[in-house]
């Protein structure tokens, strides 16, 4: 039996090759004369150890340097500004009207008002059998609707509030929600999610959306809500300012995702009181004989 082993050394842009037989007598196999260990370089064989030139010692070195580790680049210094003003750098909050968000996959559309966003439902949004959950529809009406403020350009601390709602310390409270489910999404399902404002009352504002399926086309959730001002110091409600009622006024649409059923009238009781003609005269019963 004959063993041969090769081996392969990479400098930079130089191959050698290395091979070295031994054994005994097989078929196109024959020991090198004078020893054992013979090794042929590039086709030719050496008995002698292989003398290295100065320029492939140069290369190797070159090459070894090369691959050292890379020079990392330094982080760059700290944004400058009190913490605030670094958070709200990082979330790059646009100061202008935005039409459209390639990041989120949104659109501001019907004369710059309506916003539109594309969403995916994602694993972790369903339950066991596929399906979304409740939580998972509010959860993308809470999103879509912050995101539509945020392209608006009125955003003023990343959280629904105007800059005219800060300058008066006021926030958004939801004090009426109406969700209509007709199909819950399923994992992997396009949506399509519009919203919109409009005014309700003097004081209140209304947002509505419409959930549908890109493929489908169907119309999966509908939704309504009724948003008021709060003072976030004094916890109380409070009128609408003029200054923030010009801010959200523009982006008002007269439209309802569900339509408002007229409340019944509650038909007035008789609250007039009756006489009852009652015999409190003891009588004795059968009974009381048992």
């Amino acid at each position: 039996m004959a063993s041969s082993s090769s081996c392969a050394i990479y400098c930079s842009r130089v191959l050698i090759r290395c091979s070295a037989s031994e054994g005994g007598g097989g078929q196109g196999q024959r020991r090198s004369s004078g020893g054992s260990n013979a090794v042929r370089v590039n086709g030719a064989a050496h008995r002698a150890p292989l003398q290295v030139g100065a320029a492939l010692e140069t290369s190797i070195n070159r090459s070894l340097a090369e691959l050292s580790a890379p020079v990392l680049t330094p982080p760059p210094p700290p944004l400058p500004g009190g913490a605030e003003d670094r958070v709200l750098r990082r979330q790059n909050i646009p100061t202008e009207k935005q039409t459209v968000d390639p990041f989120r996959q949104a659109l501001i559309v019907e004369g710059g008002v309506r916003y539109q966003q594309t969403l995916v439902v994602r694993s972790y949004e369903v339950g066991p059998d596929k399906t979304a959950t409740m939580e998972t529809v509010l959860n993308l009406l809470q999103e879509t609707a912050l995101n539509h403020v945020w392209m608006s350009g009125l955003l003023g601390d990343g959280f629904g509030a105007t800059h005219g709602m800060i300058k008066n310390n006021l926030i958004w409270v939801v004090s009426r929600m109406h969700v209509q489910v007709d199909q819950y999404p399923i994992w992997g399902e396009v949506l399509d999610i519009d919203t919109w404002v409009g005014s309700s009352g003097k004081n209140g504002m209304r947002r509505d959306w419409l959930i549908r399926g890109r493929n489908s086309g169907d119309t999966f959730v509908r939704a309504t809500s009724t948003w008021v001002m709060m003072n976030k110091v004094t916890r109380r409600l409070s009128k609408m300012p003029e200054e923030v009622r010009g801010e959200i006024a523009p982006w008002f649409i007269d439209r309802h995702a569900i339509e408002e059923e007229g409340a019944e009238k509650i038909i007035k009781l008789d609250r007039n009181a009756k006489y009852v003609d009652s015999d409190l005269k003891g009588h004795k019963s059968i009974f009381d004989g048992v």
